[in-house]
């Protein structure tokens, strides 16, 4: 049986051999910050209450997009997750970004 790592998982994703669907890919970097099981348990025993994420699709210049809380084309200002703060579809994929500057 094989296993991967949430790591290696993303770097799949940014080299475009495997696709994740957003709500993965961000599980999968929260994830990649703790080294074992018992650090990903007590940083969810710790993590303040989670507010609902509820992107929002829009076209940005045409291009699909996923804009979460925080990001300048959702209505909600404040950010709610730590990441890129929109999703973007580029080649078939979904890939994380940040707003432009």
């Amino acid at each position: 049986m094989l296993f991967a790592t949430p790591e290696g998982l993303l770097a799949q994703a940014l080299e475009g051999a495997i696709s994740l669907f957003p709500p993965t890919h961000r599980t999968l970097e929260i994830l990649a910050r703790s080294a074992t099981v018992d650090a990903v348990l007590d940083a969810a025993r710790s993590a303040p209450s989670i507010e609902p994420i509820c992107p929002r699709f829009v076209l940005d210049a045409g291009v699909p997009t996923l804009a979460l809380p925080g990001d300048p084309l959702h209505e909600v200002r404040e950010r709610r997750i730590a990441g890129g703060s929109r999703y973007v579809l580029r080649d078939a994929r979904w890939v994380s970004e940040n707003a432009p500057a």
